[in-house]
């Protein structure tokens, strides 16, 4: 990864870091230009990003990556995110720094099925995608609708309602 690359950049963000140790075996990430550029967000915000070198972190680095897509966007499978990949992939460049030698480490090209390196994915494996959880406000209680619920208080509890009735 360290000798195909021109730049590098590293992060001063802790999680962020553990991140990259996780999926690349390396805090220091290659990319293709030294200075961050500015891309806008769908809703509108601009934003500096560095384009991640997916030539220089190699096959293994690109499946890991995928994988991690995969397991954390909703509905995307991983043919999907390593398609995603394959095209570019940015890195936000809020907390990157770019470095002057970075250091090649052995666990770069560790392969992609390292035990407890990545989550599931959320397509599981039948290929149909999942559907949201519908908020708690919108839930039906105890799994039945407002009517149901009632009649059935009502058939449970007749002898009070009977009672009542009777005063």
């Amino acid at each position: 990864m360290a000798t195909q690359a021109k730049f590098h950049i590293t992060t001063r963000n802790g999680r962020q870091r553990a991140l990259w140790l996780r999926l690349f075996g390396s805090d220091v990430l290659p990319v293709t230009a030294a200075a961050p550029h500015e891309v806008y967000t769908p809703d509108g915000r601009a934003r500096l990003v560095y384009d991640l070198d997916v030539v220089a972190i190699g096959t293994n680095g690109r499946r890991r990556l995928a994988a991690y897509i995969a397991a954390r966007r909703w509905g995307t499978t991983f043919e999907a995110a390593l398609r995603d990949v394959a095209f570019g992939w940015t890195v936000d460049a809020t907390d990157c720094e770019l470095v002057a030698e970075p250091v090649t480490e052995p666990a770069q090209n560790s392969r992609v099925e390292t035990r407890g390196a990545i989550s599931g994915p959320t397509v599981p494996p039948s290929g149909r995608t999942p559907r949201p959880r519908r908020k708690s406000r919108e839930r039906r209680a105890y799994g039945r609708s407002w009517s149901e619920t009632t009649n059935r208080l009502l058939i449970e509890r007749r002898d009070l309602w009977a009672q009542l009735a009777e005063v």
